[in-house]
């Protein structure tokens, strides 16, 4: 059962799953779990090789802790081994806050979907923090179903598709009923033509007194 809350300019949708649900959602946050100790040893590794080499040509002779030790390159191949390391650290790194990211919305977030005249809002809150993405009232449909009636058939899709696929598969996860689903998007209808007559109305109030 889902619960319509009014906000400043609209209304919201807190989507709180059930505990079978979360249960559910436990399986693509073992497997992120699983994941992120093989990127823990990449990162351990290939960020120990990196300052490895940066020590032996800048800091012969320093200290490295726990680090692992390698036998760096000969001196006229280490910088471009230092630059490769260095991107490929740099890009490991970042997809690995992602997964983290990831695994920290499935275990901890909460999707709301807020909507008002301007548009429709998707966003996971995880504690004091919350990601937004924006959807235009077309995508928020499709996402919730309702692509046909939103005119998607037979459209070839746009760049921001996988965006649309990726929220569909969050409210999917965190299990919204098909009864809420359809609720939901009566909801988001309603507001859609709401949004419109009130456009079109100033629209022509602004032909009228032009």
């Amino acid at each position: 059962m889902i619960e319509r809350e009014s906000t400043v300019d609209g209304w919201q949708v807190r989507i709180v799953p059930t505990q079978g649900q979360r249960l559910v959602s436990m399986i693509p946050a073992a497997f992120l779990c699983v994941w992120l100790c093989g990127w823990a040893m990449g990162e351990y590794f290939a960020g120990g090789a990196l300052v490895t080499l940066l020590a032996e040509r800048w800091a012969p002779g320093a200290a490295l802790g726990l680090l692992p030790r390698f036998h760096g390159p000969s001196r006229d191949m280490a910088l471009p081994v230092i630059g490769f390391l260095a991107l490929w650290v740099t890009g490991w790194t970042i997809g690995g806050l992602f997964a983290i990211r990831q695994l920290v919305s499935l275990l901890f977030g909460v999707p709301v979907l807020r909507w008002s005249a301007a548009g429709v809002v998707l966003d996971t809150q995880v504690g004091p923090f919350v990601t937004h993405r924006r959807l235009t009232w077309v995508k928020a449909e499709r996402m919730l179903g309702g692509g046909a009636a939103a005119g998607a058939a037979q459209v070839p899709e746009s760049p921001q598709a996988a965006s649309v696929a990726r929220a569909a598969r969050s409210l999917a996860g965190m299990g919204l009923e098909d009864a809420d689903r359809e609720t939901l998007l009566g909801w988001l209808r309603e507001a859609r033509a709401e949004a419109a007559t009130a456009t079109a109305g100033g629209a022509e109030q602004y032909r009228v007194i032009g």
